[in-house]
């Protein structure tokens, strides 16, 4: 596991029992931590929102589906990955579908990425974080943020 990856994460863009009455209030959600921690501009949850609608990020991963909401980097202020687990799963829609498919999503990383050369390894990270339906059961039952932490770091 690359290190920058590892240093995307702050425990200060995790939590645990987030509540959200759907796809927007979500991201609104995430974004805000990010802004609050000075990782992106606060408007950056907009752009997410929009281009979730056109490209959707859920994936019926398992043991429970996730969503991977991201935007442009011109909002972004230095690279971050937030993640929030839900007390109720959220609808996204099914990444790569053209129909109107939503998976309940309890589980978002909202990503945050300033420079594209860096892209295909933080993606080619987070894919191998969500494969392992280990790490993803124990991010999904955390009781804090410093529990999804040591999951994340788990990967190693």
């Amino acid at each position: 596991m690359n290190a920058d990856f590892l240093d995307m994460f702050n425990v200060r863009m995790m939590r645990v029992g987030a509540e959200a009455k759907n796809t927007e209030e979500a991201i609104r959600f995430v974004g805000g931590m990010m802004a609050a921690e000075g990782y992106v501009e606060e408007l950056y949850w907009q752009d997410v929102y929009a281009r979730e609608q056109k490209f959707p990020t859920g994936l019926p991963t398992q043991p429970v589906a996730i969503a991977i909401p991201h935007a442009d980097p011109d909002k972004v202020l230095k690279g971050g990955i937030a993640v929030a687990v839900f007390k109720q799963p959220v609808k996204f829609r099914v990444m790569g579908s053209n129909d109107p498919d939503e998976i309940d999503v309890p589980v978002i990383f909202m990503l945050a990425l300033k420079d594209f050369k860096n892209q295909p390894v933080m993606i080619r990270d987070l894919l191998t974080l969500i494969q392992s339906k280990a790490i993803l059961k124990t991010i999904y039952e955390a009781d804090s943020a410093d529990a999804i932490m040591a999951a994340v770091k788990s990967v190693g």
